[in-house]
């Protein structure tokens, strides 16, 4: 995923008022491992998958809220 592709994942969450921390509740990770992977600190495969991960989260409060 690009850096870009993420900044649009975060100004989605920021639009539904999803939290970091509202991810790590729900898949059950840490916040601070959430943190590393939007922020870019963590790459890779497992970061990739995570993130697809919380696109799909994000979209389906999306058209909850619709």
């Amino acid at each position: 995923m690009t850096t870009t592709e993420k900044a649009l994942l975060m100004t989605r969450m920021r639009l539904n008022r999803i939290k970091s921390i509202d991810l790590a509740a729900e898949f059950k990770i840490s916040g601070a491992y959430v943190s590393d992977i939007l922020n870019g600190r963590r790459e890779g495969p497992k970061a990739e998958e995570w993130i697809r991960k919380f696109d799909k989260f994000v979209a389906s409060k999306e058209v909850a809220k619709k």
